[in-house]
């Protein structure tokens, strides 16, 4: 009885090791997904374009509104925020932006690149854990009596429909 006894603490004691060096060895893959964000003028989840002002099909001041009721008046053609993807998908991964607004795709404007790159949609390739993070520029159409939807699309690998979506509501009118 002894000797039962003895086998299967051994066996017991093999088969408890080996489990934990597999464990060890091949730890399990962890959840797999993709950071999409958007910032404000300064850097933070803050001050978004809210308002447009065209004049003769331009854009000529944009207004971005603060959450401490801080409005930002900037004479510029473009509404600015920054985009940012980080890859937690467990391996390379390709990514490509469009921005839409009012269901119709406009150009965006990647700012802090040399020539300010103007581009249909932003291809990037990310590797697991890499981040990316550039200002993006866009410019509404026409003037609306009513908000326009601001939409940042993300499409992840060869897919026609949006991995993620993130938006805005703005205003364009007429001066």
């Amino acid at each position: 009885m002894d000797v039962v006894v003895t086998i299967v603490l051994v066996a017991a004691i093999v088969v408890a090791i080996g489990s934990l060096v597999f464990i060890i060895a091949m730890p399990g893959v962890g959840e797999r997904f993709t950071e999409f964000y958007i910032l404000g003028l300064e850097g933070t989840a803050d001050c978004y374009p809210a308002e447009f002002v065209m004049h003769g099909g331009s854009v000529v001041m944009v207004r971005y509104s603060c959450a401490d009721g801080v409005i930002w008046e900037v004479k510029e053609g473009v509404g600015r925020v920054t985009l940012g993807i980080v890859n937690h998908e467990q391996e390379r991964t390709n990514y490509r932006v469009e921005v839409w607004i009012d269901d119709s795709q406009v150009r965006a404007l990647v700012l802090d690149e040399p020539g300010h790159l103007e581009l249909d949609s932003v291809s990037i390739s990310l590797d697991n854990n890499e981040e990316w993070k550039h200002e993006i520029g866009f410019v509404p159409r026409e003037p609306s009596s009513e908000a326009q939807k601001v939409e940042f699309l993300l499409y992840k690998g060869d897919n026609v429909e949006p991995y993620l979506s993130l938006h805005l509501w703005v205003d364009v009118e007429s001066s």
